[in-house]
């Protein structure tokens, strides 16, 4: 026992040596909190499944699913905007105006989104026009706002470099949903309003919590303001739409690939593909959270970027290595869950979207080292070129490799977009970055 406590006791200092990096730290918070939603996610719609008629559980998930897409979109890339300005601003009045500017925002846009979709959903869905009424058009535009809201608290938090709050909140919300949901047949309730009135539920009363409790944890002196709010919006303005292209760019390829699998091999080959990128999605976690942790640490630190890059690099290193061992080893099995042919048709594709990662993981740093350079338009080019060279190489490689071209293709993609990520940081390196750091500079 004592010759093991001497490496046990290293093995335990080196880890809170590391966890005392905010990068890392930020970068496994973000990560975590991921985790935790897709986790309670899949608790949620087993209670669903066990406690509701399955057309209730089928209209709520077209609810559901539609008031996260929309509500992606209404937050109009205020997220990364926190990230890339808060750093600057002087904590009290100017820190908390920008936030509030953002809030305010992104809830008129979503609730008249939200409006819009109550709308128009019914006239899509049949089963959502038979089974939905007025409560539809009070709870989708809500529920599209707390979704929005609930993505620009988590940014506030990653712009502050502290991602804890985050994870905890949303992992509240994840309880409280599914709290309600279990509560259902206990008050004898019934109807296709409450899933999606239990995620709603839970967006409001954490949106309260966000305002009274997250943002003023962040030890910015927040205090709800909108004083000025013309200026800092019209400051705002360049910031948005350069940082929301860059992530449409970035994010719109999971949703893309399916429906070209489909299109192009049919239904029972797009299901192998889509449960192996489920589970596939364990190693993309990786990048895109350090990106984030990295891109929050270069708009307070920009002249450290390149060290921060290279410390970012070797965290995801040591993170995506074993991940990807396991999952390569331990793949198959899981996807037996879904049936013998998920696990046998599916390996090799596994074992190309694990190599896929670290085309994904380069493209990803780069793109955050070029918005810490307020290279918007260089990063914008990045993404958008990776998913169209990605996307159409699925296409064409589809029909000869099979699944597995999906993966091919977006390897090729991701790869290009590495490739023309670092010659745009190369390009510029002798520039300074152009993110201010605060006055009073942190360690």
């Amino acid at each position: 026992m004592n010759a093991l406590r001497g490496p046990v006791a290293d093995a335990v200092a080196r880890a809170r040596a590391a966890l005392a990096d905010p990068l890392l730290r930020n970068g496994l918070y973000i990560m975590g909190t991921t985790i935790v939603t897709a986790l309670a996610g899949f608790v949620f719609w087993i209670v669903a499944a066990r406690t509701m008629a399955t057309d209730e559980v089928g209209v709520g998930a077209a609810l559901v699913s539609t008031m996260l897409l929309v509500g992606l979109l209404t937050n109009l890339g205020f997220g990364h905007v926190f990230i890339a300005r808060l750093a600057s601003r002087a904590a009290g009045a100017e820190w908390s105006l920008t936030v509030c500017v953002g809030l305010a925002t992104t809830a008129a846009a979503s609730l008249a989104a939200g409006l819009l979709a109550a709308l128009l959903l019914p006239l899509i869905v049949e089963d959502v026009r038979r089974g939905t009424g007025l409560e539809l058009f009070v709870l989708l535009p809500l529920g599209v706002t707390g979704a929005a809201w609930s993505f620009l608290f988590d940014y506030a938090c990653i712009a502050e470099r502290t991602a804890a709050p985050a994870f905890w909140r949303n992992g509240g919300m994840a309880v409280l949903r599914v709290a309600v949901l279990a509560a259902v047949p206990l008050v004898g309730a019934a109807g296709n309003g409450w899933v999606l009135g239990a995620w709603v539920g839970a967006f409001a009363v954490f949106s309260v919590l966000g305002l009274a409790r997250t943002l003023p944890r962040l030890e910015r002196d927040f205090s709800p303001t909108l004083r000025g709010w013309r200026p800092e919006l019209a400051a705002m303005r360049g910031l948005l739409a350069g940082h929301h292209v860059i992530n449409v760019g970035g994010q719109v390829a999971p949703f893309v690939l399916p429906v070209v699998v489909s299109a192009q091999l049919g239904a029972e080959e797009n299901a192998h593909f889509y449960a192996t990128w489920m589970v596939a999605t364990v190693i993309f976690l990786i990048a895109p959270s350090l990106s984030n942790a990295l891109f929050a640490e270069g708009a307070h630190h920009p002249e450290r970027v390149e060290d921060d890059l290279r410390r970012a690099v070797r965290q995801f290193t040591v993170l995506a290595i074993p991940t990807a061992v396991l999952l390569v080893a331990a793949g198959p099995l899981v996807l037996r869950v879904f049936g013998d042919a998920y696990s046998e048709d599916s390996r090799a594709l596994l074992a190309l979207l694990v190599l896929t990662a670290a085309a994904d993981a380069g493209q990803s740093m780069s793109v955050a080292v070029l918005r810490v350079r307020e290279r918007l338009r260089d990063a914008a080019s990045v993404t958008l070129t990776s998913v169209v060279v990605g996307v159409g190489a699925t296409w064409v490689l589809l029909p000869s490799l099979g699944v597995g071209g999906a993966a091919i293709g977006l390897g090729i993609g991701r790869l290009l977009g590495l490739v023309l990520g670092v010659r745009a940081i190369r390009r510029g390196a002798l520039a300074p970055a152009l993110v201010p750091a605060r006055a009073a500079v942190e360690t």
